[in-house]
């Protein structure tokens, strides 16, 4: 068994069966990773307190080496480095935190590649934002890079146009995570 250790950002927790939880991790290193985190929904467990929406963790994983399926990182243990708290007290911040973590878990393909600038712009933006009090034109700007990294949106785009083709590379990619972005902020109605 080999073991590693990893820093990212949580992005989606997913419960499985009574007492565990898939966790949907946002790495430097490997990119999106999907990481096996058995008995933490107990109630004595002590990992359970680490492992939260939009944290960033440092945690030891250690790979599966079953024979019948794709070998799976088991977490080991975890810490909490930064769990963005002022961002988790006001319900705005969080919306936003919400969906720049939804986008990153819907559009980047799972166990890729390293996504060095991606992360670093996320790890930027959720900190700033963090501190913000408008957190709308945030997550405007946010998009739009992310969506360049990602190659989507050409870097010469003028301004006029730029929303409207903001909206369509988000719809055609993702119609659900468009509407519910206009539904929650208000940010993309035309």
């Amino acid at each position: 068994m080999q073991k590693r250790t990893i820093n990212g950002l949580i992005l989606r927790l997913t419960p499985l069966q009574e007492y565990d939880r898939i966790i949907t991790l946002f790495s430097k290193e490997e990119g999106v990773i999907r990481i096996f985190a058995k008995g933490v929904r107990r109630f004595k467990s002590t990992r359970s307190f680490h492992l939260d929406l939009l944290n960033y963790v440092r945690m030891e994983v250690e790979e599966s080496q079953k024979t019948t399926a794709l070998p799976r990182p088991y977490l080991r243990e975890v810490r909490c480095n930064n769990p963005l708290s002022e961002l988790k007290k006001d319900p705005h911040r969080f919306a936003v935190g919400c969906m720049v973590a939804s986008f990153i878990a819907r559009m980047v393909p799972e166990a890729s590649y390293r996504q060095d600038e991606l992360y670093e712009l996320t790890e930027t933006s959720l900190m700033t934002l963090n501190v913000l009090s408008d957190p709308n034109q945030h997550l405007f700007t946010f998009l739009l890079k992310a969506l360049r990294i990602l190659g989507h949106l050409p870097n010469n785009i003028s301004k006029t146009t730029l929303k409207k083709k903001l909206v369509e590379r988000l719809e055609a990619l993702d119609p659900q995570f468009t509407l519910q972005a206009r539904r929650t902020l208000g940010t993309f109605s035309m």
